[in-house]
């Protein structure tokens, strides 16, 4: 049942051609549909060949499920063939290659991987850099060429620059957009009627309108002699003018020059 499912782990391990691995390094497949490279259980498989300890944070070889060790899945371990497992180094700067690097201790149990530095000669190169998977989270390398990294490069460059510009856009339209929100606004206040005013912003009435409480607030001078039944001079306190004396003679009694007698009782 197991050797129809291609996706589980089947088969046995090698670490060279008849040396069978330690058992914690299983297939990174199902051998009954093709030979594949091994690893320790749980760590991840890559497409190199190689595989990754996230753990240690680790990046080795170890064997394949080929008895004979000569099938392509069967990694390259060089001068260290003999060994269960090898770490590699990325010589960043010296080369674009992955070194493998020399284990001390014990070497049936995966741990971290001793620290080497990169030959200018004399090493053991397990792959190019080309070849290294980017599944594995350290240490990685894309695979990409150096004119794919410049085009790279420049797309981000160029993207980032049309970001900016973006958002300068939306800021300076929103501004504007604010301001002439803010100038509508002092135009519509302006606009409204008096009555929507506050009493403080309302216009005053002006002190020559016609008062219908008090009529004679700002009544004409010239009407007042009719409403009030008042003469103009008084109205305007102007001094009356004194009577004539034969209309004062008109209201008290005649005076007779004859004596007065009285009649006896």
């Amino acid at each position: 049942m197991a050797s129809r499912d291609a996706f589980i782990s089947n088969g046995t391990c090698y670490l060279a051609p008849g040396q069978e691995a330690i058992d914690s390094m299983i297939p990174c497949g199902n051998d009954a549909f093709g030979r594949v490279s091994c690893c320790q259980q749980g760590d991840m498989c890559l497409t190199s060949n190689a595989c990754y300890n996230q753990q240690f944070g680790v990046t080795y070889l170890a064997g394949c499920s080929d008895p004979t060790y000569d099938h392509r899945s069967c990694p390259d371990k060089g001068a260290f063939d003999g060994t269960p497992w090898v770490g590699l180094t990325y010589c960043n700067g010296t080369s674009e290659q992955w070194v493998a690097c020399e284990q001390s201790g014990r070497q049936d149990a995966l741990t971290e991987a001793d620290q080497c530095w990169c030959p200018q000669t004399d090493r053991t190169v397990a792959f190019t850099a080309s070849s290294v998977s980017t599944e594995t989270p350290e240490p990685t390398d894309n695979g990409l060429s150096t004119p794919a990294r410049i085009g790279i490069g420049v797309g981000v460059g160029v993207g980032s620059a049309v970001l900016l510009a973006l958002l300068a856009l939306f800021f300076f339209t929103r501004r504007r957009r604010q301001r002439h929100e803010a100038q509508a606004n002092a135009s519509a206040k302006g606009d409204r009627p008096d009555s929507l005013m506050p009493p403080s912003e309302a216009p005053q009435t002006p002190t020559t309108a016609v008062s219908e409480i008090d009529s004679r607030a700002a009544t004409p001078w010239a009407l007042r002699t009719e409403l009030d039944g008042k003469s103009l001079a008084a109205e305007m306190d102007v001094p009356p003018v004194p009577p004539v004396p034969s209309q004062l003679g008109e209201k008290k009694e005649k005076k007779s020059d004859e004596p007065v007698f009285e009649l006896p009782a």
